[in-house]
């Protein structure tokens, strides 16, 4: 998982595989005194594998 692009309001995370392929991504906002998840996509062959857990967590962590 690497984060993509970030600014003070924003930023994207995406989900690679070994690859080089996008299997999922995440963007989440800042909106005036609180944090918000917008999108969070996994391809459906790595639902197994958690991967969208693991980008919510890390789009919670980009919060803090």
């Amino acid at each position: 998982m690497k984060q993509y692009t970030q600014s003070t309001y924003g930023a994207v995370f995406v989900v690679i595989n070994e690859q080089d392929q996008l299997v999922g991504y995440g963007i989440a906002s800042m909106k005036q005194v609180y944090g918000q998840i917008d999108e969070v996509y996994v391809a459906p062959e790595y639902c197994s594998q958690k991967m969208a857990k693991h980008l919510v967590n890390d789009l919670m962590d980009w919060f803090h």
